[in-house]
């Protein structure tokens, strides 16, 4: 408690000490606000007067914190209202708060003594104040009676302002007069003037007031200045009052704001709504059922609030104490209630953990039918609906409410319901992978959907109409299109089982809990009995389906029983309120949690690794990190213990021969240990070494249907395992064949399954990438599904002929169906590439690699050119321009092709890979383009003949400054300036980057050729300025180090924009760093991504904002670069480096010439196809392309830069290519699917 409160307590100790009785209602308020605690409560009691134990508790008040003294008072307005009185009288003539100068206002907005402290809200409007910049806003949002003054007033007691400007609006007057008189206060509260009468008119005319007011707080010693502006109800006032300044703005209204980008806290309580009372009341009356056990309040740690309770048997009665009538008319009255505060639009209703989740149940219950079909085919009520309830239950409520949806079957409205059904379910991981990702664009989803329908037409509408904002048109032809069935479930999933039923699954959280999920009813059955601190780490269903076991990662183990197959009732009418609502919590289930398993398994103080049935089920076997194996029966008895060095760590067990034998993993000495069951005991029989090299193993399992085999997955490689075994038992002739390597090095395995036929091991890496492989050949995969799954399981449909596997990913289960013939196939990693034209232009041409192995070029949709199967793996394509290819196989061949002629040789032979392949564009007597190789160190050229350039290193990057000068940079960080005349090679420039031991990972050359970009594996990023030095004969090039700067994030790519004003860097963490070149410094951290950046591109500078694309593997993402600065209060910058002469002064010229960068992340041929854009048949169109994008805003304050967000087709590596005027954007998936991607409403 503040001095000043002390202060007060004890001028009024003698009057409270002799008035009040602490029982009368001081105790109880104080408590349920935690500012007494039990202990508390206990030395009060110890007084033997009222007198005595008034005093304890003023003793005590001071040290319980900067609310007690609130609380206190507000506990005194009931039944002492005069020393309350006494103490406001005394709080009014404080002169200020906490030594800071308020303008406007002699001191702060008095305190309600109503009014009910909120920490949580206090806390987070003081950070946000806290974080505010200049020209940044803040908004505290609600209902009006919510208090949401008095919490300002009470959180910038606590808040540190040289300056404060409290404005409050009224509603007697017109917007216009509202905002002069308005004007005319705040300019008088600036000069320190007498504020004139509100009936005064303005003398000052209101463009001479803002002309003032914008130049008042554009000073340095004002811009950090705060204005509230309170009440605000009309857009005009947010517009007028925009003075660049930090600003808070108070209002019920939150779209007048959103352009602003704000931060927002809002203030609404589901059942201040219904009530319609202040915070204050309703808290009371709560307070009143639950002291008379009527009601039940608990604090919620999600919600950071308290929530309230009424048990099931008490609803029950008070429901059969109204008629039916009462009953529909008080639903009525919830709906309308609601239907008022969101203005009758119901995409807005508040997100107070109820309202979207029962919605559906009040209008059938008001019998409203009229509105479903309203409210559920509106796109934004859908996507609100999904981010507040998830999309589970949007989906449970469009099958409850069908017929009221679709106006009993009409059949217009059929056609629109099913096609908006099929959508959500089929997008289902977007949809849900976006809620997560805070960047759901229902509408933006819905345009890339596969079908023609109600869905599209309507997102494309919705679109065109919403033009202030960006949407991508996505087209996609030839190839294979597969798309898992993905459903939302309620926990976070760390391991799946299929139980009895492929609709049926185990899911396993980090919450120790069991879920039985019905995939078709949304319902699910929870077994509880593990630990609530435990993660699930292993479900095992026993052969006859009727029981399971799960392992936590405390070590324990559960037996749980599944219930019969023939009373199990899957149709469950209605969710349960956990399911759905994201933050419930059960007020009423018993503190001590639940044990629904039959028997618990465990060794004292050892850790339980891994666990099994016999097949027979009637025994559970069990490893141990201290080296020990037991094995006990289907009561919990102990039958067998087994015990090896306490050093060994026993990972994995299995049966096979009808267990018969029992296998384990020990992984400290990589050895695979076997047990032989004779009568009714096992004894050691063999062991033999994998030779896994101590690999991490994720998978351990017996081949179904071969008694003599197992599966041994490791974060490596798969291992298959065959043995033979003699009369005696004996176990020899080992067999070990490795059927999957992982392939890229920065990836591993991360789960497996085998199908229940024995017949293909299902691979899961952390690339996100599913990979089937037969499990008696291990060539290549036989399909390949895309997902970033933590688990999987099969489910085999032998009469259907297919399998089914199941995936999960974050709260996700993906289902994919796996024919047993004719599988789904993949090219994998597919190369191709694309001469992309611009808006209005020519057809694209295509060329791509297909699953026969043969190229095949396409223009437009038109099939142009195939070649013959190819011999080898192709690992590089570039076509050249609109008729020539180059193509690399793994063999060493370069080869040469002509699309029109039809013809192809063989140019180039390495007996090598060929890793980098170059087409510039050299001014040479016999011929323009030279094509150039690099396998191992060598750098060849071939122009008419092939030669070697000697001395060049391992070269990573190759650059056209010129028609006579290449830049080239390798590997250990060596820049070169060749000087080329024909054959002859002559280096004229080298610089080191840094140390040669640090690899160089990634270069790029601005398009103007000035700057260089060097990243490396050490985080460093440095930024060259080439200069061209006329003091020598011939002409040479000058290389400048002109800033450098370190990340401890690894590097994966970069880009500098066109006009050389900004360089972007990308992470593999996902995070973009923009870095301004002039001022040299980070200006903004652009995090969204969540896999690793492949590729960064700047819009043209005719585009005259900074516009960037970034892309993962995951996603493409437009950025306005602006968007995320404060541009109207530029950084003052240190001028702390010193310039040589040859160091460039970067100015904010914008080049006529729409380049995009001619970097190594954009293919050869992008430089000729930039130099159109001079033509002026082409750059006609320049204006309209700076006015689209310079009318894009983002769609969300909470990415103030992002502009949209569209999920990319399945893809190993992602490559994407790009026309010049950046309209256009193409890539090819792992099923030979080529995807475009354009601009809406672009003409």
């Amino acid at each position: 408690m503040d001095k000043f409160h002390q202060n007060i307590l004890k001028i009024l100790r003698k009057n409270i000490v002799v008035d009040i009785d602490v029982h009368n209602g001081i105790i109880k308020p104080l408590q349920s606000e935690y500012i007494l605690t039990e202990q508390h409560i206990t030395e009060i009691e110890t007084g033997t007067t009222k007198q005595q134990k008034a005093e304890i508790l003023l003793d005590i008040l001071p040290s319980r914190g900067p609310y007690a003294f609130d609380i206190f008072r507000q506990a005194l307005r009931h039944h002492y209202e005069w020393l309350s009185q006494d103490m406001d009288k005394l709080e009014e003539n404080r002169k200020s708060f906490n030594d800071i100068k308020y303008m406007g206002t002699p001191t702060l907005p008095p305190i309600s003594p109503l009014t009910v402290v909120r920490e949580q809200k206090t806390k987070q409007l003081q950070y946000y104040l806290e974080q505010l910049q200049p020209n940044g806003y803040v908004v505290l949002h609600g209902m009006k009676g919510f208090g949401k003054s008095c919490l300002t007033a009470s959180t910038l007691k606590d808040t540190k302002f040289n300056e404060v400007y409290w404005i409050k609006f009224g509603y007697k007057r017109s917007a216009d007069e509202e905002i002069l008189i308005q004007l005319n206060r705040l300019y008088h509260l600036v000069k320190n003037l007498e504020i004139l009468p509100e009936s005064l008119k303005p003398e000052l005319l209101k463009d001479s007031l803002i002309h003032f007011l914008k130049y008042h707080f554009s000073r340095e010693n004002h811009c950090q200045a705060l204005l509230i502006l309170d009440d605000v109800c009309d857009s005009k006032i947010i517009e007028v009052f925009d003075f660049e300044c930090k600003t808070l703005v108070i209002t019920a209204d939150l779209d007048l704001v959103l352009d602003k980008r704000p931060s927002v806290i809002s203030v609404n309580y589901t059942l201040q709504i219904l009530w319609e009372g202040c915070p204050f009341q309703v808290e009371e009356m709560m307070l009143d059922l639950c002291h008379k056990s009527l009601a039940a309040k608990q604090w919620n740690d999600e919600l950071r609030s308290y929530i309230y309770g009424v048990h099931d048997l008490l609803l029950c009665h008070l429901r059969k104490k109204f008629s039916k009538n009462e009953l529909i008319k008080m639903h009525q009255s919830l709906i309308e209630k609601y239907r008022k505060y969101c203005n009758d639009d119901f995409s807005k209703l508040p997100a107070d953990n109820y309202i979207y989740s029962y919605i559906g149940y009040h209008l059938q219950q008001a019998h409203l039918y009229e509105e479903f079909p309203k409210i559920y085919l509106d796109f934004d009520f859908i996507q609100a609906t999904v981010v507040n309830s998830g999309l589970n239950n949007l989906l449970f409520d469009l099958n409850n409410y069908r017929k009221y949806i679709t106006k009993n079957n009409d059949p217009i409205y059929e056609v629109r319901f099913t096609d908006l059904e099929k959508f959500l379910e089929e997008q289902a991981s977007i949809i849900v992978e976006h809620r997560r990702k805070k960047c759901l664009d229902i509408v933006q989803i819905a345009m890339n959907y596969s079908y023609d329908g109600y869905v599209k037409e309507t997102a494309i509408k919705l679109a065109r109409e919403r033009s202030k904002h960006l949407y991508i048109f996505h087209n996609k032809k030839l190839g294979q299109m597969y798309v898992p069935c993905s459903e939302e479930t309620s926990t976070e999933i760390y391991t799946t089982c299929f139980a009895y039923d492929r609709d049926l699954i185990l899911i396993g959280n980090g919450s120790g809990e069991i879920f039985l999920w019905d995939s078709v009813y949304k319902g699910q059955k929870i077994f509880s009995g593990h630990d609530k601190n435990s993660k699930i780490k292993k479900i095992v269903i026993s052969n006859e389906e009727d029981c399971f076991l799960s392992l936590d990662d405390h070590g324990i183990v559960k037996l749980f029983r599944l219930s019969d197959h023939e009373n199990d009732e899957h149709n469950i009418a209605v969710l349960s309120p956990r399911q759905k609502q994201s933050s419930w919590s059960g007020i009423f289930t018993s503190t001590i949690p639940p044990d629904d398993s039959l028997i618990t398994f465990s060794i004292a103080d050892e850790t339980i690794l891994d666990m099994t049935f016999t097949h027979d089920n009637n025994h559970v076997a069990a490893c141990t990190n201290r080296g020990t194996i037991r094995i006990w029966d289907h009561c919990g008895n102990i039958l067998e213990d087994h015990s090896h060095n306490p050093q060994s760590y026993l990972k994995n067990i299995a049966f096979t021969m009808e267990s018969n034998l029992l296998h384990i993993m020990d992984e400290t000495n990589g050895v695979l240990i076997s047990y032989c069951k004779y009568d009714k005991e096992y004894q050691y029989l063999s062991q033999y070494n994998p030779d896994l090299q101590k690999k991490n193993i994720i998978f351990f399992r017996s081949v179904p249907n071969q008694n003599n085999s197992l599966f041994i997955v490791t974060e490596e490689k798969a291992v298959y395992i065959k043995w033979f075994r003699s009369s005696n038992n004996h176990m020899h002739s080992y067999n070990k064949q490795i059927r999957a390597n992982v392939e890229d090095k920065k990836s591993v395995y991360v789960c497996a399954s085998l199908t229940n036929d024995g017949q293909y091991i299902v691979l899961a890496d952390s690339s996100g990438f599913i990979n089937i492989w037969k499990v008696d050949v291990g060539q290549q995969p036989i399909a390949t599904y895309k997902s970033r799954v933590c688990s999987l399981d099969t489910f085999w449909l032998k009469k259907e002929g297919y399998h089914v596997i199941c995936g999960s990913e974050n709260q996700l289960l993906h289902k994919w169906k796996l024919p047993v013939q004719g599988t789904y196939t993949s090219i994998r990693k597919p190369v191709f590439d694309a001469l992309v034209q611009g808006f209005g232009g020519a057809p694209d041409t295509v060329v791509t690699e297909t699953l026969s192995n043969t190229i095949i070029a396409l223009r437009g949709d038109k099939v142009i050119a195939e070649s013959k199967p190819i011999d080898g793996k192709i690992s590089h394509l570039i076509l050249s321009d609109e008729r020539e290819i180059i193509y690399v196989t793994d063999k060493g061949i370069v080869n040469f092709c002509d699309i029109a002629l039809k013809n192809n040789k063989c140019i180039l032979t390495f007996q090598s890979n060929v890793e980098l392949v170059k087409i510039l564009n050299i001014l040479d007597t016999s011929v323009h383009k030279v094509i150039i190789c690099r396998a191992t160190d060598n750098v060849w050229v071939n122009i008419n003949r092939t030669y070697s350039i000697e001395d060049t290193g391992y070269v990573i990057s190759i650059y056209e400054i010129d028609t006579k000068y290449i830049l080239t940079v390798t590997r250990d960080g060596i820049i070169r300036i060749w000087y080329a005349s024909g054959s002859n090679w002559l280096r004229r420039r080298k610089v080191t980057v840094g140390s040669p031991d640090i690899v160089t990972i990634f270069s790029c050359l601005s398009y103007e050729k000035r700057f260089l970009t060097v990243l490396n594996e050490n985080g460093d990023v440095i930024l060259y300025y080439l200069q061209y030095d006329t003091r020598t004969v011939p002409v040479s090039i000058n290389i400048t180090e002109h800033f450098r700067k370190k990340y401890s994030c690894k590097l994966t790519c970069c880009e500098i924009s066109q006009n050389e004003k900004y360089l972007a860097v990308g992470f593999e963490s996902g995070e973009i760093s923009v870095i301004d070149i002039s001022m040299q410094e980070e200006i903004r951290k652009l995090c969204f991504h969540t896999s690793s950046i492949t590729q960064l591109h700047w819009a043209p500078s005719t585009v005259e904002i900074p516009i960037l694309l970034s892309v993962s593997s995951g996603e493409l993402v437009w950025w306005n670069i602006t968007l995320a600065i404060y541009l109207s209060k530029p950084k003052r910058i240190r001028h702390i480096m010193n310039r040589s002469f040859s160091t460039p002064s970067v100015d904010g010229k914008v080049y006529v010439n729409s380049h995009i960068s001619a970097s190594q992340s954009v293919d050869s041929h992008m430089c000729d196809m930039q130099h159109q854009l001079e033509d002026n048949t082409l750059t006609n169109d320049v204006p309209n392309l700076s006015k689209f994008w310079r009318s894009k805003e983002s769609k969300d304050p909470r990415h103030s830069a992002l502009l949209a967000v569209v999920e990319l087709p399945s893809n190993y590596f992602t490559k994407v290519c790009i026309s010049a005027d950046f309209t256009k954007f193409v890539t090819v998936d792992i099923y030979g699917s080529i995807s475009t991607f354009t601009l809406c409403e672009y003409n």
